[in-house]
């Protein structure tokens, strides 16, 4: 369960167990970090009568997704139900790669990988497909380290309230949470605010109850919601 802040998820909690008789048990605010590439890897492995060719490259979205091609150069009398069953096979060793990232074996993020199998000569059956997608995964993530990294994920903040308090909160934003990444804007006169910022999630972790803290509870956190 997710909500506003600590108050509205203790507030949630409150009415599940007092209303509800549901037991709850309430987590500490947790960030997860992520593998990812910074550089793009090319990595050919030949293996007999097929040749596997992969590519993994930096595929930034707010929804922390991969994107996975296949591409397999094979029989061209084989029926479209082997053809997309083969593919799947591939997508799913990829994937497996992917879950266990090779640095430290964090879930890998932003990526996109590009996977081109040519096969020659006798046909080639599902599960090799899949041994050779493996093979080509493990020798690419190893072939270039230098081109991974561990990312940590950020937040676009919005927040709202009168003037009065603008500085106050602008303040913190820049001390306490230390981003520069911001911009305010001033509206019906000058009556009130509006900052859009952007900073590392881990720092938000009583943003919410902050904020209302240092505006005596006259602004508002509009919005916390995840960037690339």
């Amino acid at each position: 369960l997710g909500g506003n802040g600590q108050l509205h998820l203790s507030v949630v909690q409150d009415r599940l167990e007092q209303e509800h008789g549901m037991k709850c048990k309430a987590y500490q605010f947790r960030v997860n970090y992520m593998e990812t590439v910074v550089e793009p890897i090319h990595c050919q492995l030949d293996q007999d009568s097929r040749t596997i060719e992969i590519v993994i490259s930096p595929y930034a979205n707010a929804e922390l997704l991969n994107h996975i091609t296949v591409n397999i150069s094979d029989d061209p009398g084989k029926k479209t139900s082997e053809g997309n069953e083969s593919r799947g096979a591939v997508e799913r060793a990829v994937n497996t790669f992917l879950s266990i990232g090779p640095l430290v074996g964090l879930h890998m993020a932003n990526c996109s990988v590009e996977v081109q199998i040519s096969c020659y000569g006798q046909p080639t059956s599902i599960a090799s497909l899949s041994a050779l997608a493996r093979q080509g995964m493990k020798a690419a993530l190893r072939s270039s380290p230098a081109s991974l990294a561990i990312s940590e994920p950020y937040a676009g903040v919005e927040v709202e309230g009168p003037a009065s308090c603008s500085g106050t909160v602008i303040s913190d934003f820049t001390t306490r949470i230390g981003s520069s990444d911001y911009e305010v804007t001033y509206v019906k006169d000058h009556v009130r605010f509006s900052l859009a910022g952007h900073t590392a999630l881990a720092k938000l972790s009583d943003y919410v109850a902050r904020v209302r803290s240092l505006s005596r509870g006259t602004a508002t956190v509009n919005k916390i919601e995840m960037t690339e």
